[in-house]
C-alpha cells in the first residue's frame, strides 16, 4: 500500500477539533461511547483511513512517526496531570510512585487510538443489525374438543418451542449474514405450525 502520509508532517485532516475530541474523551471517560464515537466521526468526516490509526511499524500502516506522535500526545493530554508529569520527567527524578504511574500509562494511549480504529472500521464497513432472538408463544394449547385436532395442536406447540431454540442457537452461533437467511425460514416454519383454532 502506497504510504498516503510521505510528507513528513502531520497530516492537515488531524485537525485541532479532532485533538480536542480526543483530549474530551480521554479526561472524562475513557469508556464513554458517546465520546469515543464523537472521535471517530471526526476522523470518517476528515476522511481519516483506518490505517492512520495503526503504528508506523505495523505493516499496512499509512501512519508516520509524526502523526503518530500527534495522536500519542493528545491521548497523553487526556491522562491525569500527576501521570502527564511522570511521563515527562527524566527517569533519574522519577519518585517511586511516579515510576509507578509510568509504567501503568506509558504505552496505554496505543489501546485507547486502537479503540478509535475500530469505531472508524465500523463507521467504514456498518454491518446489519444482527437478528433478535425470540421467545416462542407462552399461550397455553387450545382446546377444541376435537381429540385428533386436541393432540395435533399440542404437538405444534412442542414443535414450535424446538423451531425457536433453534432459531435463536442460529442467531448466537452462526455468521450473521447466515443466521438472518436461517431465521427467517424458521419464522416461516414457526407460522404454519401454529395451532388450529377452536371451533
Amino acid at each position: 500500500m502506497k504510504n498516503i502520509n510521505e510528507a513528513k508532517a502531520v497530516p492537515t485532516r488531524f485537525t485541532d477539533e479532532l485533538g480536542e475530541a480526543i483530549k474530551a474523551h480521554i479526561s472524562k471517560d475513557t469508556t464513554a461511547e458517546k465520546k469515543q464515537g464523537e472521535v471517530a466521526r471526526l476522523c470518517y468526516e476528515n476522511n481519516i483511513p483506518v490505517t492512520d490509526l495503526m503504528s508506523p511499524s505495523t505493516e499496512g500502516s499509512t501512519s508516520t512517526d509524526e502523526s503518530w506522535a500527534w495522536l500519542r500526545n493528545h491521548v497523553e493530554s487526556g491522562f491525569p496531570a500527576d501521570v502527564q508529569k511522570a511521563l515527562n520527567l527524566p527517569l533519574r527524578a522519577r519518585s517511586e510512585k511516579q515510576k509507578e504511574l509510568n509504567r501503568k500509562y506509558k504505552t496505554k494511549y496505543t489501546s485507547y487510538i486502537s479503540r478509535y480504529r475500530k469505531s472508524l472500521e465500523g463507521l467504514y464497513n456498518p454491518k446489519e443489525p444482527k437478528p433478535k432472538t425470540v421467545r416462542a408463544p407462552q399461550q397455553p394449547v387450545p382446546k377444541t374438543g376435537d381429540k385428533v385436532v386436541d393432540e395435533a395442536n399440542a404437538i405444534s406447540m412442542k414443535a414450535i418451542k424446538k423451531e425457536t431454540d433453534l432459531q435463536n442457537w442460529c442467531v448466537n452461533n452462526l455468521p450473521e449474514n447466515k443466521a438472518k437467511e436461517i431465521s427467517q425460514l424458521r419464522a416461516q416454519i414457526i407460522a404454519l405450525l401454529q395451532p388450529e383454532p377452536t371451533h
